[in-house]
């Protein structure tokens, strides 16, 4: 069967999330192996319950490989909040990405920060890449909260070194440096109000 009728009998979304992991998967597959998929029309994607096979694939040029890498992770993403949304006839990029906010309650509250990177970021990676990320920077929070974080240096070190791990530590940067400014504003408005009170 095609994606097309998988979709139109699969509407649970655990089950949706399941199946764009294997396809994600074997796109990778595909990519390590030097081609690329051509085509995403879910009339093109022949599907079951353990595999996925894409019908139209090219050979990627080695001058443009990683071109052609990033269009594919860009359009698998798009496929899959399309097809979230129930929305596959119609959407089109550039409203996705202006109104992506919209989407939201329709993907996987887990994968929104995957597929914002990757819609309106322009942050290229495999979602099964991002999936392990994710799961290994949470057992490392429950091991700081069950250790006292002592042990996790070295895990925390190979996570911050892939693309997805940056994405993590970008975002706990900028936590930090609103978490700074506000502090300081804070600081600033009671020193003001004192003297204020004091002066008046």
């Amino acid at each position: 069967m095609n994606l097309k009728e998988w979709l139109s009998l699969h509407e649970d979304q655990d089950e949706m999330r399941g199946m764009f992991c294997r396809m994600d998967a074997k796109m990778k597959y595909i990519h390590e192996r030097g081609y690329y998929v051509t085509n995403f029309s879910p009339d093109k994607i022949d599907v079951d319950a353990s595999n996925v096979d894409f019908q139209e694939l090219g050979v990627m040029a080695k001058d443009d490989y990683q071109n052609l890498m990033d269009h594919n992770i860009y359009t698998m993403a798009f496929l899959a909040i399309a097809s979230y949304s129930h929305c596959i006839d119609f959407l089109r990029p550039a409203f996705l990405s202006e109104q992506f906010d919209q989407f939201v309650p329709f993907l996987p509250p887990e994968d929104v920060r995957y597929y914002r990177g990757v819609i309106q970021e322009k942050r290229y990676f495999y979602l099964t890449d991002y999936i392990r990320v994710a799961s290994q920077q949470q057992q490392q929070e429950q091991l700081q909260n069950t250790e006292g974080g002592n042990s996790t240096t070295h895990q925390r070190s190979y996570t911050k070194s892939t693309a997805v791990g940056r994405m993590y530590q970008e975002n706990e940067n900028n936590l930090t440096s609103a978490a700074y400014i506000n502090i300081v504003v804070l600081t600033v408005f009671v020193i003001s109000s004192t003297l204020l009170l004091l002066l008046g």
